[in-house]
């Protein structure tokens, strides 16, 4: 059987190791992957133990991945699923072995509370409640939805954006675009200003509110 014969400290990771097996470069691991099989110079391993390790090698390469990718804002769980596939893809793991991986990663994530789609859903709509634009309620549900949040959980989020901060937002993009028409505030420019408000994302009935309050025709 192939013996340890060196296991080294790679130079640009101080947490991962290169190992070889009778005096010949075999495989990296992790520290976590070196301590929990137990590898050190000397040990024997059989082709299945072999296999372990660098199944094992594979999963904490793509968790410490997911783990970065997390690192910058807080994501849904689909764009975490879609990154994971991707790396899948690129790593060459194979389909079943990736769907072990992905299980195994989503629910621990799920444990440590790295991923909660009511919690993205509502630090999402907690900082467009700060903008000084407010977004409109169906851009929002847009952006939601394309991030792969079910339905009834953006329905529960959207039931803390008040219409007073659509309003608002209506009101300031209603105003920014009143500046840069040249047109006469006829009933023309009235339906032209309330298409765009719609298009923007903001219910009819804010939408209604604010163009009436700025039209008398």
């Amino acid at each position: 059987m192939p013996t340890i014969s060196k296991i080294s400290v790679q130079k640009r990771s101080a947490e991962r190791y290169n190992v070889y097996l009778d005096g010949k470069y075999s495989f990296p691991v992790s520290e976590k992957v070196l301590y929990s099989h137990e590898l050190k110079v000397g040990l024997e391993l059989t082709q299945e133990k072999i296999d372990s390790i660098i199944k094992d090698e594979g999963y904490e390469k793509i968790y410490f991945k997911i783990l970065n990718f997390l690192s910058y804002r807080v994501r849904s769980e689909h764009e975490v699923v879609t990154r994971m596939r991707d790396y899948f893809y690129k790593g060459g793991i194979e389909k079943d072995l990736g769907q072990v991986f992905e299980e195994k990663i989503l629910k621990t994530l799920r444990d440590l509370d790295l991923i909660n789609d009511e919690k993205f859903v509502e630090q999402y709509i907690e900082n467009a409640n700060l903008l000084k634009s407010p977004p409109g309620r169906q851009k929002i549900r847009e952006f939601l939805m394309k991030k792969g949040v079910s339905r009834d959980i953006i329905d529960d989020g959207l039931g803390k954006y008040t219409l007073e901060t659509e309003r608002l937002g209506a009101e300031k993009a209603l105003n920014k675009k009143l500046r840069s028409m040249k047109d006469t505030l006829d009933y023309k420019a009235k339906q032209k200003i309330y298409q765009f408000l719609l298009r923007k994302g903001y219910s009819s009935d804010v939408v209604s509110a604010v163009v009436d309050s700025k039209f008398e025709v």
